[in-house]
């Protein structure tokens, strides 16, 4: 099998869906945005977190498009009751491999850090992973004083 034809099935296999499934629904006049949100839908810890706080409403909003700039689909968890959208976690799907990436936000320079599943599966069990934090050197920095 050639490199990058793997290199996309395991996309895909990583994503949750294969390629056929995402076919299937583009064509079932799904969108790509109803695409994406699925891809982020699929992912095991959004899985647990929709059924934990189901009776809080929890919830995916779709963010933004790709276009304008923006590279990807922008997808966030969280909990909408009382009027109120109150998200927990952002995901970026890319809108042509289909994977799906974690938004880090809490970076110190106040920019964003995009993040593969893998890397925010071992980051997110770090102490300081929900504080101000930066990356030096494959190591996850908490921002002293913050």
């Amino acid at each position: 099998m050639r490199p990058a034809l793997l290199f996309f099935s395991l996309c895909f296999a990583l994503a949750g869906n294969s390629a056929h499934q995402i076919n299937a629904a583009l064509q079932q006049k799904k969108t790509k945005a109803d695409v994406a949100m699925d891809q982020v839908a699929a992912v095991p810890e959004v899985k647990a977190f929709l059924k934990k706080h189901a009776s809080e409403k929890a919830i995916l909003l779709l963010q933004g498009e790709p276009k304008n700039g923006r590279k990807y689909y922008w997808v966030s968890l969280g909990i909408s009751n009382f009027e109120r959208f109150r998200p927990t976690e952002h995901f970026y799907v890319d809108p042509k491999t289909w994977e799906v990436f974690y938004l880090d936000i809490f970076i110190s320079d106040g920019g964003d850090k995009i993040l593969t599943l893998e890397q925010w599966r071992h980051w997110r069990k770090t102490p300081g992973w929900k504080k101000t934090h930066y990356y030096e050197h494959g190591k996850l920095m908490v921002e002293q004083g913050k």
